[in-house]
């Protein structure tokens, strides 16, 4: 009996010896796992914000109708194009009785541009209270030029029933512009924006002058105006 356990253990131990090696075998002869490397993510760059400004706002009501102006800033460095505006109007209740819009083909770098126009009401009993406008550039533009054009001779034209704005148009370009839309604003002994409005220049000949007169809409006389004349759409046509 105990020659025959000591050939069992004997049996037994020699098994386990040899799985063991055949297991280690096993082990060295497998290929090792390839390691993934994630290559990482570039994040994306976004361009930095159009730096415009509103500044500037006031309206003026003459009955039903009502003229309205602000002022807008160019802060970038770049020449901005093709933006948009939109001017809502309320009453004392925060109820809004009218709205306009219109666009800017350009303003140049550091360049400040007003912006008039009127709207009417529902009706004439109801007494505006506030102005909220919002402005949107999308683009930045690269021109040798930055269109810009100036007015001079600026003048205040009261009547009783269309007061105007009348002045020059000046271009320094060596060619000619149609269309121009040119915008009127309306100031109080205050310096506070009393009303505004806008018309269409019709020609303005390369290195010329032209004569323009704005209708307006404003609460009273003004005691001084200014006139803003800018490239519309059509002028690019």
């Amino acid at each position: 009996l105990l020659v025959t356990s000591m050939l069992i253990l004997s049996a037994c131990g020699t098994t386990a010896i040899e799985s063991t090696q055949e297991a280690s075998t096993d082990s060295t002869d497998a290929p090792a796992a390839t390691e993934v490397v994630e290559e990482p993510t570039a994040e994306p760059v976004e361009e930095p914000a159009l730096g415009v400004e509103v500044g500037q706002t006031g309206f003026g009501q003459d009955g039903a109708e009502v003229g309205y102006a602000f002022i807008v800033t160019n802060l970038d460095d770049q020449l901005i194009g093709d933006s948009e505006y939109q001017v809502s109007v309320y009453d004392a209740n925060d109820v809004v009785v009218g709205t306009d819009s219109g666009s800017v083909v350009t303003i140049g770098p550091g360049q400040q541009i007003g912006i008039a126009g009127s709207l009417f009401v529902n009706d004439e009993t109801v007494e505006v209270d506030r102005i909220d406008v919002q402005f949107r550039a999308t683009d930045r533009m690269i021109f040798e030029e930055e269109f810009v054009f100036t007015a001079e001779n600026v003048n205040y034209m009261p009547d009783d029933i269309s007061p105007s704005v009348s002045g020059v148009v000046s271009s320094s370009y060596e060619q000619d512009f149609g269309n121009l839309v040119v915008f009127a604003i309306a100031y109080d002994e205050a310096d506070e924006i009393i009303g505004g409005g806008y018309n269409f220049l019709d020609f303005i000949p390369a290195q010329g002058q032209s004569a323009i007169d704005v209708s307006i809409t404003a609460a009273g006389d003004p005691a001084r105006v200014e006139l803003y004349p800018l490239l519309s759409i059509l002028s690019l046509e």
